[in-house]
């Protein structure tokens, strides 16, 4: 028969006798819960952490032992972090047997099912609480907002096809146009144009418009990127809502240079 010791009132017995997972026995429990509710349900008792000698109210204490949220915490994460990347372990979730690397620090469950455990599970508490996760983003907002500032700004300036992409889309979608393409769209077409400008040859670089072929304004358009070509931005503002055919015409009518693919396009 497995024995235990109580910490409070030093009992040996059996651990039918103690509360579970702890080494305190079912009397003195009874007897703190008394207490507890005699002060009004508040514990005034002040405990010394056993690991950095905080004193402190017993609330910053976890459960009845001598040790502050925060040195549990820190003890936690150094027990999870210090794990053998090589051990094997096998996931409870899905028996799948693997390194420790592919496991969550410190769980038996692997990433792919903490993941998919993710997916499902989040979004319903977040519509289930969805005025508290409101609140907390407001409020990690106003305490952050210098912070998210710069980070913002330096990654628009990380990812600014991203960002005109997304952009186009959503103006699109406001104009119930069909269709929508990406950043990696967009880096494709740019080397299918070998870097050039559709109508003039100029060099892009950089430095160029992402057009419509058949403007969003016009009929039979569209926000697929087989409707997308790159201009430079002197062809992009003399083309404005014109269509292939039309700007053609008007490059002639201007003395412009027209080149032969383009009467095929």
């Amino acid at each position: 028969m497995i024995e235990k010791t109580c910490r409070t009132c030093g009992h040996v017995g059996p651990v039918e006798e103690f509360i579970k997972g702890l080494n305190w026995c079912k009397k003195c429990k009874a007897e703190y819960s008394k207490t507890w509710k005699k002060a009004g349900g508040s514990n005034t008792e002040i405990r010394t952490c056993n690991s950095c000698g905080k004193t402190a109210s017993v609330t910053e204490f976890i459960n009845h032992r001598n040790t502050c949220k925060i040195c549990d915490n820190k003890r936690n994460n150094e027990r999870r972090y210090s794990e053998d990347p090589n051990k094997i372990k096998i996931c409870t979730k899905c028996n799948y047997e693997g390194k420790a690397s592919e496991f969550e620090p410190g769980r038996n469950r692997c990433k792919k099912c903490l993941s998919d455990y993710g997916k499902v599970v989040t979004p319903k508490w977040r519509a289930n609480n969805a005025e508290h996760v409101m609140a907390y983003g407001i409020r990690y907002y106003e305490q952050n907002k210098t912070r998210l500032s710069v980070q913002k700004k330096k990654w628009v300036k990380l990812n600014i096809v991203k960002v005109y992409a997304s952009n186009r889309n959503r103006i699109a979608h406001l104009k119930s146009v069909p269709g929508q393409h990406s950043a990696e769209d967009i880096v494709s077409l740019h080397t299918q144009q070998l870097g050039l400008c559709t109508y003039c040859r100029t060099e892009l670089g950089t430095n160029y418009h992402v057009d419509h072929i058949i403007p969003l304004s016009r009929e039979g358009s569209s926000n697929w990127p087989s409707n997308l070509q790159l201009l430079c931005p002197q062809c992009n503002c003399s083309k404005h809502d014109k269509n292939h055919e039309e700007y053609l015409e008007y490059r002639r009518y201007r003395g412009l240079p027209v080149f032969d693919n383009q009467e095929a396009a």
